[in-house]
Protein backbone atom coordinates (compact mmCIF):
# COMPACT_ATOMS: atom_id res chain seq x y z
CA UNK A 1 0.00 0.00 0.00
CA UNK A 2 1.71 3.36 -1.16
CA UNK A 3 1.27 6.42 0.91
CA UNK A 4 1.91 10.03 0.40
CA UNK A 5 4.18 12.75 2.28
CA UNK A 6 4.30 15.97 1.60
CA UNK A 7 7.46 18.34 2.65
CA UNK A 8 8.85 21.83 1.37
CA UNK A 9 12.34 22.84 0.63
CA UNK A 10 14.04 26.45 0.47
CA UNK A 11 15.58 27.40 -2.28
CA UNK A 12 18.65 29.70 -2.30
CA UNK A 13 17.47 33.05 -3.22
CA UNK A 14 14.23 32.16 -0.61
CA UNK A 15 11.28 30.45 -1.99
CA UNK A 16 9.51 27.63 -0.72
CA UNK A 17 8.46 24.78 -3.19
CA UNK A 18 6.42 21.96 -2.40
CA UNK A 19 7.45 18.69 -2.71
CA UNK A 20 4.83 15.36 -2.51
CA UNK A 21 6.51 11.65 -2.42
CA UNK A 22 4.47 8.18 -3.20
CA UNK A 23 6.15 5.37 -1.20
CA UNK A 24 5.68 1.91 -0.56
CA UNK A 25 7.30 -0.14 1.88
CA UNK A 26 10.40 -1.73 0.15
CA UNK A 27 11.15 0.44 -2.86
CA UNK A 28 13.48 -1.10 -5.47
CA UNK A 29 14.24 2.94 -6.57
CA UNK A 30 12.51 5.77 -6.93
CA UNK A 31 11.69 8.41 -10.02
CA UNK A 32 12.34 12.22 -9.30
CA UNK A 33 9.77 14.13 -11.69
CA UNK A 34 10.48 17.05 -12.96
CA UNK A 35 7.45 18.81 -14.61
CA UNK A 36 6.07 21.17 -17.58
CA UNK A 37 5.49 24.21 -17.80
CA UNK A 38 2.00 26.04 -16.69
CA UNK A 39 1.46 22.58 -14.74
CA UNK A 40 2.03 20.88 -11.75
CA UNK A 41 3.03 17.79 -9.48
CA UNK A 42 -0.39 16.22 -8.81
CA UNK A 43 -0.94 16.09 -12.31
CA UNK A 44 0.98 12.94 -12.02
CA UNK A 45 -0.71 10.80 -9.52
CA UNK A 46 -1.40 8.36 -11.87
CA UNK A 47 2.07 7.80 -12.78
CA UNK A 48 3.25 7.72 -9.39
CA UNK A 49 0.41 4.89 -8.44
CA UNK A 50 1.54 3.01 -11.58
CA UNK A 51 5.59 3.09 -10.29
CA UNK A 52 4.24 2.33 -6.97
CA UNK A 53 2.42 -0.70 -8.12
CA UNK A 54 6.11 -1.90 -9.42
CA UNK A 55 7.51 -1.33 -5.73
CA UNK A 56 9.50 2.12 -7.19
CA UNK A 57 8.70 5.64 -4.91
CA UNK A 58 7.76 8.44 -7.31
CA UNK A 59 8.64 11.95 -5.57
CA UNK A 60 8.13 15.22 -7.61
CA UNK A 61 7.91 19.10 -6.66
CA UNK A 62 6.03 21.67 -7.90
CA UNK A 63 8.39 24.08 -9.71
CA UNK A 64 8.75 27.82 -8.61
CA UNK A 65 6.12 29.88 -10.04
CA UNK A 66 4.04 26.52 -10.54
CA UNK A 67 1.52 24.64 -8.49
CA UNK A 68 1.43 25.64 -4.61
CA UNK A 69 4.88 26.49 -4.82
CA UNK A 70 6.18 30.10 -4.29
CA UNK A 71 7.49 32.74 -6.97
CA UNK A 72 5.59 34.71 -9.48
CA UNK A 73 3.41 32.30 -11.89
CA UNK A 74 5.31 31.47 -14.95
CA UNK A 75 8.39 33.12 -14.15
CA UNK A 76 12.19 31.81 -13.48
CA UNK A 77 14.97 34.53 -13.25
CA UNK A 78 17.91 32.36 -14.64
CA UNK A 79 18.13 28.83 -16.03
CA UNK A 80 20.52 28.32 -13.70
CA UNK A 81 18.26 29.35 -11.02
CA UNK A 82 16.35 26.08 -12.45
CA UNK A 83 19.16 24.27 -12.15
CA UNK A 84 20.21 24.65 -8.71
CA UNK A 85 16.65 24.32 -7.57
CA UNK A 86 16.29 20.48 -8.93
CA UNK A 87 20.02 20.16 -7.45
CA UNK A 88 18.67 20.86 -4.45
CA UNK A 89 15.48 18.32 -5.10
CA UNK A 90 17.88 15.63 -6.14
CA UNK A 91 20.45 15.92 -2.90
CA UNK A 92 17.39 15.57 -0.95
CA UNK A 93 16.30 12.45 -2.31
CA UNK A 94 19.56 11.10 -2.61
CA UNK A 95 19.75 11.63 1.09
CA UNK A 96 16.75 9.67 1.38
CA UNK A 97 17.49 6.74 -0.67
CA UNK A 98 21.26 6.77 -0.50
CA UNK A 99 21.62 3.25 -1.82
CA UNK A 100 18.82 3.08 -4.05
CA UNK A 101 18.88 3.32 -8.08
CA UNK A 102 17.84 7.37 -8.79
CA UNK A 103 15.92 7.81 -12.27
CA UNK A 104 15.59 11.30 -13.44
CA UNK A 105 12.40 11.92 -15.04
CA UNK A 106 11.56 15.49 -17.30
CA UNK A 107 8.49 16.31 -19.21
CA UNK A 108 7.57 19.02 -21.74
CA UNK A 109 9.65 22.47 -20.36
CA UNK A 110 10.82 19.94 -17.38
CA UNK A 111 12.11 17.69 -19.73
CA UNK A 112 14.11 20.63 -21.57
CA UNK A 113 15.88 21.95 -17.98
CA UNK A 114 16.47 17.98 -16.78
CA UNK A 115 18.10 17.45 -20.13
CA UNK A 116 20.17 20.47 -19.49
CA UNK A 117 20.87 19.54 -16.14
CA UNK A 118 21.90 15.89 -17.13
CA UNK A 119 24.73 17.31 -19.67
CA UNK A 120 25.32 20.72 -17.95
CA UNK A 121 25.83 19.36 -14.44
CA UNK A 122 26.90 15.65 -14.69
CA UNK A 123 24.42 14.55 -11.75
CA UNK A 124 24.77 11.10 -9.71
CA UNK A 125 21.81 9.83 -11.44
CA UNK A 126 20.86 6.28 -11.88
CA UNK A 127 19.42 7.00 -15.66
CA UNK A 128 17.23 10.04 -17.02
CA UNK A 129 13.99 9.88 -19.07
CA UNK A 130 12.81 13.03 -20.95
CA UNK A 131 9.43 13.00 -22.55
CA UNK A 132 8.55 15.99 -25.02
CA UNK A 133 11.14 18.13 -24.61
CA UNK A 134 11.30 21.86 -25.18
CA UNK A 135 14.14 21.46 -27.34
CA UNK A 136 11.51 23.89 -29.80
CA UNK A 137 7.75 24.50 -30.56
CA UNK A 138 5.86 22.78 -32.81
CA UNK A 139 4.69 26.33 -34.16
CA UNK A 140 7.63 28.84 -33.01
CA UNK A 141 6.95 32.40 -32.10
CA UNK A 142 7.42 35.00 -34.29
CA UNK A 143 11.20 36.16 -34.92
CA UNK A 144 10.09 39.98 -34.81
CA UNK A 145 8.58 38.53 -31.30
CA UNK A 146 11.58 36.83 -30.41
CA UNK A 147 13.83 39.96 -31.31
CA UNK A 148 11.59 41.63 -28.58
CA UNK A 149 11.70 39.34 -26.21
CA UNK A 150 15.45 39.30 -26.13
CA UNK A 151 15.74 43.25 -25.60
CA UNK A 152 13.32 43.35 -23.27
CA UNK A 153 13.60 40.51 -20.92
CA UNK A 154 16.93 42.18 -19.62
CA UNK A 155 15.01 45.69 -18.05
CA UNK A 156 10.85 44.23 -18.54
CA UNK A 157 12.26 40.48 -16.92
CA UNK A 158 9.01 39.59 -15.41
CA UNK A 159 6.53 40.93 -17.58
CA UNK A 160 4.24 38.26 -18.29
CA UNK A 161 2.61 36.29 -21.14
CA UNK A 162 -0.20 34.10 -21.83
CA UNK A 163 1.01 30.94 -23.49
CA UNK A 164 -1.00 28.63 -25.88
CA UNK A 165 -0.90 25.47 -25.05
CA UNK A 166 -1.87 22.87 -28.03
CA UNK A 167 -3.77 19.36 -27.33
CA UNK A 168 -2.56 17.66 -24.86
CA UNK A 169 -3.71 13.90 -25.50
CA UNK A 170 -6.18 12.40 -28.16
CA UNK A 171 -8.68 11.42 -24.70
CA UNK A 172 -10.48 15.10 -24.66
CA UNK A 173 -11.17 14.26 -21.00
CA UNK A 174 -7.34 15.25 -20.40
CA UNK A 175 -7.75 18.76 -22.11
CA UNK A 176 -11.28 19.42 -19.63
CA UNK A 177 -9.21 18.35 -16.45
CA UNK A 178 -6.10 20.63 -17.82
CA UNK A 179 -8.57 23.44 -18.41
CA UNK A 180 -11.19 23.32 -14.94
CA UNK A 181 -7.84 22.79 -13.15
CA UNK A 182 -7.34 25.94 -10.60
CA UNK A 183 -3.52 25.33 -10.29
CA UNK A 184 -2.81 25.11 -14.16
CA UNK A 185 -1.82 28.71 -15.59
CA UNK A 186 -0.48 29.74 -19.14
CA UNK A 187 1.63 32.66 -17.44
CA UNK A 188 5.13 32.61 -19.05
CA UNK A 189 7.16 35.86 -18.11
CA UNK A 190 9.54 37.57 -20.71
CA UNK A 191 12.81 36.11 -18.87
CA UNK A 192 11.43 32.55 -18.21
CA UNK A 193 10.63 32.22 -22.08
CA UNK A 194 13.65 33.71 -23.50
CA UNK A 195 15.62 31.18 -21.03
CA UNK A 196 13.72 28.22 -21.82
CA UNK A 197 14.43 29.37 -25.86
CA UNK A 198 18.00 29.32 -24.99
CA UNK A 199 18.58 26.52 -23.24
CA UNK A 200 16.44 24.54 -26.13
CA UNK A 201 19.10 26.14 -28.26
CA UNK A 202 22.09 24.45 -26.60
CA UNK A 203 20.70 20.94 -26.74
CA UNK A 204 19.33 21.77 -30.46
CA UNK A 205 23.73 22.44 -31.05
CA UNK A 206 24.61 19.77 -28.78
CA UNK A 207 26.81 17.13 -30.39
CA UNK A 208 28.37 14.87 -27.93
CA UNK A 209 27.99 11.30 -27.26
CA UNK A 210 26.17 10.57 -23.65
CA UNK A 211 27.89 7.96 -21.40
CA UNK A 212 24.98 7.74 -19.15
CA UNK A 213 21.61 6.06 -19.91
CA UNK A 214 19.11 8.26 -21.19
CA UNK A 215 15.97 7.08 -22.76
CA UNK A 216 13.90 10.33 -24.71
CA UNK A 217 10.45 9.72 -26.16
CA UNK A 218 8.38 11.58 -28.22
CA UNK A 219 4.45 11.36 -29.96
CA UNK A 220 5.00 12.42 -33.41
CA UNK A 221 1.42 13.77 -33.14
CA UNK A 222 2.42 16.47 -30.46
CA UNK A 223 1.28 20.06 -31.89
CA UNK A 224 3.13 21.06 -28.63
CA UNK A 225 6.94 20.43 -29.06
CA UNK A 226 8.79 19.32 -32.05
CA UNK A 227 9.12 15.62 -32.37
CA UNK A 228 11.62 16.27 -35.13
CA UNK A 229 13.98 18.57 -32.83
CA UNK A 230 13.96 15.26 -30.29
CA UNK A 231 15.19 12.81 -33.32
CA UNK A 232 17.65 15.69 -34.64
CA UNK A 233 19.12 15.65 -30.74
CA UNK A 234 19.36 11.73 -31.10
CA UNK A 235 21.30 11.67 -34.69
CA UNK A 236 23.42 14.63 -33.42
CA UNK A 237 24.34 12.60 -30.27
CA UNK A 238 26.08 9.58 -32.29
CA UNK A 239 22.74 7.70 -31.35
CA UNK A 240 24.18 6.97 -27.95
CA UNK A 241 20.91 7.29 -26.32
CA UNK A 242 17.60 5.32 -26.39
CA UNK A 243 14.99 6.95 -28.56
CA UNK A 244 11.47 5.86 -28.86
CA UNK A 245 9.04 7.61 -31.31
CA UNK A 246 5.30 7.01 -30.62
CA UNK A 247 3.03 7.08 -33.72
CA UNK A 248 0.78 10.16 -33.98
CA UNK A 249 0.65 10.15 -29.97
CA UNK A 250 0.08 13.76 -28.83
CA UNK A 251 2.33 15.76 -26.29
CA UNK A 252 1.50 14.23 -22.94
CA UNK A 253 2.66 10.38 -23.31
CA UNK A 254 1.50 9.48 -20.04
CA UNK A 255 -1.87 10.89 -20.66
CA UNK A 256 -2.93 8.91 -23.77
CA UNK A 257 -5.53 6.81 -24.14
CA UNK A 258 -2.43 3.88 -24.28
CA UNK A 259 -0.62 5.85 -21.09
CA UNK A 260 -0.33 2.07 -19.77
CA UNK A 261 1.95 0.65 -22.60
CA UNK A 262 4.02 3.95 -22.45
CA UNK A 263 4.24 3.52 -18.42
CA UNK A 264 5.57 0.10 -19.20
CA UNK A 265 7.53 0.65 -21.34
CA UNK A 266 9.17 2.93 -19.31
CA UNK A 267 9.49 0.22 -16.81
CA UNK A 268 10.95 -1.47 -18.78
CA UNK A 269 13.84 0.45 -19.54
CA UNK A 270 14.22 1.53 -16.11
CA UNK A 271 14.69 -2.21 -15.17
CA UNK A 272 17.05 -2.77 -17.57
CA UNK A 273 19.15 0.26 -16.66
CA UNK A 274 19.21 -0.03 -12.35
Amino acid sequence: MATASKSTLSTTDGLQLHSKSWKVKKPKGVLLLVHGFGEHMDRYQHVAAFFNQKSFDFVAYDRRGHGISEGQRGHLPSLEQELVDLTLQLKKVQTQYPNLPIFLYGHSQGGNFALNYLLRKKPNVTGTIITSPWITLTTEPPKLLITIGKLLHKILPKVSNKAEVGELSRDPEVGKKYAADPLVHGNITLRAGNETIEAGKWLANYNKSIDTPLLLMHGTGDSVTNSKSSQAFYHNTNKSIDFKTWDGFYHELHNEPEQKEVLEYMYQWIINNK
